[in-house]
């Protein structure tokens, strides 16, 4: 029993954990396709992140300025700087896949 009540504890934790993992990602998307100019993507990640609460939050606006830095820079220059640049562009075309994929399937595609 008691091996099973840590498994449980184990697994919420690391389940927030991703969570919490993935919020981040949806600020460095954002903030991406907002420097990029891509209104559409922006949109969509701020829509997300005020329903849940994280829009205009310290960490997040800091990860938004940064990454909208990124993508204001690679659409002028269409290189990456270092692998910072080169994991917020990860992020941002992950988010990019589960946007269009749940458009696609929402519509029966």
């Amino acid at each position: 029993m008691r091996l099973f009540i840590t498994a449980l504890i184990l697994f919420a934790s690391a389940t927030s954990a991703i969570a919490a993992d993935e919020d981040l990602n949806i600020c460095n998307a954002g903030g991406y396709y907002a420097g990029a100019q891509d209104r559409f993507m922006s949109g969509i990640a701020q829509h997300i992140l005020q329903k849940r609460g994280l829009l205009g939050t310290v960490n997040c606006s800091a990860l938004w300025k940064s990454a909208y830095e990124v993508g204001a820079s690679f659409s002028r220059t269409g290189k990456i700087a270092n692998q910072n640049e080169a994991e917020i562009l990860k992020q941002a075309s992950t988010f990019s896949e589960k946007v269009y994929s749940n458009i696609s399937t929402s519509m029966g595609y």
